[in-house]
């Protein structure tokens, strides 16, 4: 009678903390409307989270080196802004809580993020995902006009505000984001996940859907993937299938000139004749080369790019740097130099070292698409890629968090 009243408890305690791991890809899926709740959807729904499993175990669990590095940005970020550049501001404030929310809460939502409902979630929100891609595809390419972006919620100024793409049009699909590379960075976990799960369908299914973006960062993740997903195979009959239906594919997207954008894009961008690499992988290294000895060892005195750069505006234009009306745009690795400089760059090369060498096998292989594009897309701390990233990564990684006191105690105690 003891052990059924312990299973069923147990299993009521299991239901708790999988439904809240089931509507953890809800709130990535809404991370972009920042109008809403604290901070954005996703911010709110993670601390709920957060303070739920720290009432309910009385510990805080921590990957110490993503910690320590956290701790590094906001000592910092607060040394540049208040004492050097004298910004002093409620925004400084709130990005240092936020640095400080992001580090620790991907931790603690890791520990105890069942994977099962994690999956189920994200692989129906990437079909809904996928189907709109596909149909969006369609209307560009056969009907020959532009698509939007689908609003989930209704917008508000602040959100059309900070970011113009949501009320633009678009030639290539974005379904509910507001670029290709947010979908590509909704669409790269459930790939990994697929792959781990052994899901082929949906690998396959998901693949194409990233395809279709033409998102240059999209077409690497899938070479990485499809690269470790083939030589893993042990059986070389599924390895013969895998292959022809891969050949078919291709087949069919070349013949059909259904792949033409995506391989004229990669062309283009690194051609050296295109703008738009210019800012997303060149221009931030030109301006923190540019920067102070003191700014590149530590980081730049300020919490804003775009700010800072207009108060330099003639040492930044003098050493080459060009930037045109819009908000600086810098990607992940640039951001991690210029807003902790040399040091802190160093303190997160450790981190990654660390987390890749704890990881499990078959979650290797998103790492490596995580530090892909970091080079392409901007996911640094505030991001809900980030955040979605590290949830990912730390709950497959073997010594990310050990069980905590507080979780075997409430075992025992009930």
């Amino acid at each position: 009678l003891v052990g059924s009243e312990m299973c069923i408890r147990d299993r009521i305690y299991s239901r708790q903390e999988i439904l809240l791991s089931f509507f953890l890809p809800v709130a990535f899926f809404l991370f972009q409307y920042g109008s809403y709740g604290i901070y954005g959807i996703m911010y709110t729904y993670l601390l709920f989270c957060c303070i739920y499993y720290i009432l309910k175990y009385q510990h805080i669990p921590v990957f110490k080196p993503l910690v320590f590095y956290t701790i590094c940005l906001v000592l910092f970020t607060f040394i540049n802004c208040a004492f050097v550049g004298g910004v002093l501001t409620r925004r400084l404030v709130v990005s240092i809580f936020l640095y400080l929310f992001c580090g620790y809460s991907v931790s603690i939502i890791a520990e105890h993020v069942d994977k099962d409902a994690l999956y189920k979630c994200w692989k129906f929100l990437g079909i809904v995902v996928g189907v709109v891609i596909v149909y969006q595809f369609f209307q560009i390419t056969f009907q020959h006009h532009s698509v939007y972006v689908i609003n989930v919620l209704p917008l508000t100024k602040a959100d059309i505000d900070a970011c113009y793409n949501w009320i633009a049009d678009h030639d290539r699909p974005i379904a509910f984001f507001t670029e290709p590379a947010a979908v590509v960075g909704f669409l790269t976990p459930l790939l990994a996940m697929a792959q781990q799960k052994r899901d082929f369908f949906c690998f396959i299914s998901v693949s194409i859907f990233i395809l279709l973006t033409s998102s240059t960062s999209g077409l690497i993740v899938l070479i990485i993937m499809w690269s470790v997903y083939l030589f893993e195979k042990n059986n070389l009959g599924t390895c013969v299938l895998v292959l022809f239906l891969v050949a078919v594919i291709v087949y069919v997207f070349l013949a059909t000139d259904l792949f033409r954008t995506s391989v004229d894009k990669v062309i283009y961008e690194t051609s050296g004749e295109s703008s738009n690499m210019y800012v997303r992988v060149i221009m931030g290294w030109n301006i923190f080369f540019n920067l102070d000895i003191r700014s590149m060892i530590m980081g730049i005195p300020d919490i804003d790019l775009t700010d800072f750069a207009l108060r330099h505006a003639s040492d930044l234009v003098n050493g080459g740097v060009i930037w045109g009306d819009d908000e600086l745009y810098t990607n992940t690795a640039q951001k991690i130099f210029l807003f902790s400089g040399f040091i802190g760059a160093g303190v997160y090369i450790w981190m990654l070292n660390k987390l890749y060498k704890s990881l499990e096998k078959d979650a290797k292989p998103y790492f490596w698409s995580v530090i892909v594009l970091m080079f392409f897309s901007s996911n640094f701390y505030f991001s809900g890629l980030f955040v979605m990233q590290f949830i990912f990564l730390l709950s497959h990684s073997t010594l990310s968090i050990e069980k905590t006191k507080g979780q075997l105690a409430y075992r025992k105690s009930h």
